[in-house]
């Protein structure tokens, strides 16, 4: 555990208390990530309440067609689940829910994939030493669909 100068010992104690809860309770019985009203609205928003969570991985997308009519959810996913179900799936929108700044999961890696760009971020209510957002990533090719009035 990182200590910080500014704490003192009953900052200490919440601290190792909060980690404690996560690792035995919060995260193996519910989930690393925890949503919020704004989340849930955004990915409704983003995908005319049309998702696809790959949590069998890409195969399912493969199997489907790449499911381009829906967006793609992918939450705390491992950083070679997201490349492979980035290359299987066919659809505009990609919603990435994870800890990315310290490398826990997956990140649509911008140079790597130069056809998608972010246009929004939400943050999440953590758990303890947990760090993670909401992404939204949209592929570049449908943003000049919908300003040339295509579908």
């Amino acid at each position: 555990m990182f200590t910080r100068p500014e704490y003192n010992a009953d900052d200490q104690m919440q601290e190792t208390l909060g980690l404690a809860i996560r690792g035995s309770i919060a995260v193996p019985y519910m989930s690393w990530a925890v949503p919020s009203a704004e989340a849930l609205e955004v990915i409704a928003q983003v995908s005319g309440g049309r998702v696809v969570e790959v949590c069998d991985g890409p195969e399912f997308l493969a199997r489907h067609g790449g499911c381009p009519d829906r967006a793609l959810l992918l939450c705390w996913a491992r950083h070679d689940m997201g490349e492979a179900s980035l290359a299987a799936y066919r659809g505009d929108t990609v919603v990435a829910v994870g800890e990315v700044q310290q490398g826990a999961t997956w990140e649509l890696d911008r140079e790597l994939h130069p056809e998608w760009r972010q246009v929004r971020r939400v943050p999440l209510p953590n758990w303890t030493g947990i760090h993670d957002d909401l992404r939204v990533y949209r592929r570049r090719v449908a943003e000049r669909k919908e300003e040339e009035g295509g579908n």
